[in-house]
């Protein structure tokens, strides 16, 4: 059991741990270069990459969203301004 004195991991560390069952390891690289707070376009990055090329589980697509979600909260942006610098969804379709 953890105790309260035990670091609790980082979304960016438990990501880089799921099974592949859950997300595939291909994304590992970019997951890894992502700020310890992730901002809401590293996040989009991954989540668009799920979704279009099929990466990862529905509750990785869930998980995503909500992160994605809260970012935006945080950053003070819409998700119309940060869609407008993905530069790599050129490449997805």
């Amino acid at each position: 059991m953890e105790t309260t004195n035990e670091k609790q991991k980082s979304i960016k560390e438990l990501l880089l741990a799921a099974p592949g069952t859950q997300l595939d390891s291909c994304l590992f690289p970019i997951i890894d270069g992502w700020d310890d707070k992730p901002k809401a376009i590293q996040i989009l990055e991954v989540l668009d990459k799920v979704i279009y090329a099929s990466l990862g589980s529905g509750f990785t697509v869930v998980l995503l969203q909500a992160l994605y979600s809260e970012a935006l909260k945080k950053e003070g942006k819409t998700s119309k301004e940060v869609e407008a610098l993905a530069i790599w969804r050129k490449d997805l379709k």
